[in-house]
């Protein structure tokens, strides 16, 4: 099963992981690359962990010079239940480079993302890691690029006492010096959970600033964070859901990117599309003037439409809407001149493709052929905006579960 995707910086490789199964008949770490103008596949590599049990493979990056490959995920350990397991590859050929694993003491550790720093020194994993009060707090734990070293780890959570925090999505700012990671944390409030975001020093671990927005009666989870190309903005991406009503209604945040101050926040409910709204991705346009989201709402049980919006990322004011009728939307990116946005979209009926909207207006551009393959595709863009990857997961004979890549031009 394909899960997450990456583009080497130079464009020459793309990398996907996800997870297969194993010998022994459950899932095992799975990692592929492949030559992004031919599609040759460069190799492939499976990890088998310590309790030869469930490893799913949840997250990839690649340095920032293109020589490794990171991946990390959960593995179920000797005795340990579920561990952070992350993988180093040598991105040429595949070798593994180094091993790390990590278990906090108690049952649940599952690493859900992982950042490389600009200067090729350190990579960062962040994951949900279950503390000795029984509940998840975030865990980020730097590594020696090279040799697996650990640098620095932080545990953190937004109150002194007993609460939950989910990790969900981190990147590093453009300039190398903050690593900000966002998920979900207790808010103290009826409603449950919040947006909450960590900004944190990549050499020391020490914490900038930490920020938990409640959308008031609303319990909100986000799973997406972006960076606005002059890094002066943070934007935050997922759902909130009423306490009275049954539907989740798309919610984006913007904070300063130096104080953590909350500069705008917007949802869109049903009555802008129909009755349920869930995020499925955010991009930043490459002069930083806009945010992209997209998603998918119900008609009904039966009859998904994808969606994407644009934000202007001063005001949050919006810019423009776009349906994609009868399709679930999965991933968006936009591309490097910023004139264009593309979708990852899937049917009902386990096909995939892909679309292009005009980055200033929403107008689709262009819509390809449906392909064979699950709904929740990632989508990547060439260094030079010519190419649009999309990687999903297809069975072919059926009961056989592949990895999927397939290239568009734009």
């Amino acid at each position: 099963m394909s899960h997450d995707a990456a583009l080497s910086p130079d464009g020459s490789k793309t990398f996907v992981t996800g997870w297969t199964d194993g010998p022994t008949g459950t899932e095992d770490y799975a990692t592929v690359a492949y030559d992004a103008a031919t599609g040759t596949q460069l190799w492939a590599r499976t990890y088998d962990g310590t309790a030869h049990q469930y490893d799913e493979g949840w997250a990839i990056a690649v340095s920032a010079d293109g020589s490794r490959v990171f991946v990390t995920g959960g593995s179920e350990g000797v005795g340990t239940s579920t561990d952070f397991a992350t993988v180093a590859y040598d991105a040429v050929t595949g070798q593994s480079l180094w091993l790390k694993r990590y278990q906090g003491g108690y049952n649940y550790d599952f690493g859900v993302d992982v950042a490389a720093s600009l200067d090729g020194s350190a990579v960062f994993v962040t994951g949900q890691s279950q503390s000795s009060n029984l509940v998840t707090d975030f865990l980020t734990i730097a590594y020696d690029e090279r040799t697996g070293a650990t640098l620095w780890e932080q545990r953190q959570h937004p109150c002194s006492g007993s609460c939950a925090a989910i990790p969900e999505s981190a990147t590093m700012g453009p300039d190398g010096q903050t690593l900000f990671v966002t998920g979900a944390a207790s808010t103290g409030t009826p409603a449950g959970f919040g947006f909450y975001t960590v900004a944190t020093d990549p050499i020391s671990g020490a914490v900038k600033w930490d920020e938990l927005t409640s959308f008031g009666d609303r319990q909100s989870f986000p799973y997406f964070i972006a960076v606005s190309p002059d890094g002066s903005k943070v934007f935050i991406a997922g759902h909130s859901t009423s306490l009275t009503d049954c539907c989740n209604n798309g919610a984006t945040a913007a904070y300063d990117a130096t104080t953590g101050g909350l500069l705008w926040l917007r949802r869109f409910s049903k009555h802008q599309f129909y009755w349920d709204a869930d995020v499925t991705g955010l991009a930043v346009g490459a002069g930083g003037a806009k945010v992209y989201i997209t998603g998918t709402t119900q008609r009904d049980a039966f009859a998904p439409d994808g969606w994407a919006l644009a934000y202007d990322a001063s005001s949050g004011r919006t810019v423009w809407s776009s349906r994609l009728s009868g399709r679930y939307s999965n991933h968006i990116v936009v591309s490097p001149d910023g004139s264009k946005v593309f979708v990852g979209l899937g049917t009902n009926d386990n096909h995939v493709t892909a679309a292009s909207l005009e980055a200033s207006k929403g107008t689709i551009l262009w819509q390809a052929q449906d392909v064979p393959g699950y709904p929740g595709a990632n989508v990547l863009v060439s260094q030079d905006g010519s190419r649009l990857f999309l990687s999903t997961t297809v069975e072919d004979p059926p009961s056989v579960i592949d990895f999927e890549t397939i290239a568009y031009s734009t």
